[in-house]
């Protein structure tokens, strides 16, 4: 994907799903730019793991808590 293998300036989002967390931070650290990054999860833990194994400038936790009646 070229626009992920690229330094871009200006407001861009790209989104880009994997299937484990393991891959997430490997996708994260292997980027040369590492500007920001986020985590969309249901779990905390899972959150604070991949805060802590990512090396990038800023990082955003998105939680969705889902309740089945």
């Amino acid at each position: 994907m070229k626009c992920y293998t690229e330094e871009i300036f200006g407001p861009v989002l790209i989104i880009v799903k994997v299937d484990t967390l393991d891959e997430a931070i490997n996708l994260i650290n292997s980027n040369p730019y590492g500007n920001g990054t986020a985590i969309f999860t249901t779990n905390g833990a899972t959150a604070h793991k991949y805060t802590e194994k990512i090396d990038v400038g800023q990082v955003s936790w998105q939680f969705n808590q889902i309740r089945i009646a």
